[in-house]
């Protein structure tokens, strides 16, 4: 019915991630009330289309998904290739242009780049310890692609 969908968490044994408890993602973001898990579910729902196009027009599975530890970092998306391997990690942001200390952590953990996606962010920027990229929501949505 696409009313809902689930992200599962990353891991390498996809089994393992099944188990797990996923999040939950409405197609229809009108359907969240809150602000910031509104402008987190577009973003969902942007990273959903843009993989099941890549997958379409590549024949190479996209996947996205999140990272949890037990310690309970987290990062809200991970884009997966078709080798089951993280390529790109996003975080979202209603207001904060501060750099999440678990994007830093997770991108340092597996090298891969990232990206924080700020809703009200005036300045796109590169922070420039870490490398982090710092983008406006618009922006991020409308250059979509993984």
């Amino acid at each position: 019915m696409y009313i809902i969908f689930p992200l599962y968490p990353y891991s390498h044994k996809i089994s393992r991630a099944i188990i797990k408890e996923p999040k939950i993602y409405f197609y229809d973001s009108a359907l969240v009330f809150d602000e910031g898990a509104r402008f987190e579910n577009a973003v969902a729902v942007g990273l959903l289309s843009a993989a099941h196009y890549k997958t379409d027009t590549t024949g190479k599975t996209v996947r996205i998904g999140f990272l949890k530890t037990k310690e309970q970092k987290e990062v809200d998306f991970v884009i997966v290739n078709e080798k089951n391997e993280p390529v790109h990690l996003v975080e979202t942001k209603l207001a904060d242009a501060n750099v999440s200390k678990q994007l830093i952590y997770f991108s340092e953990k597996y090298s891969i780049p990232a990206t924080q996606v700020v809703y009200t962010l005036k300045t796109n920027f590169v922070h420039t310890t870490t490398g982090v990229n710092v983008v406006d929501g618009i922006t991020f949505l409308s250059a979509l692609s993984v």
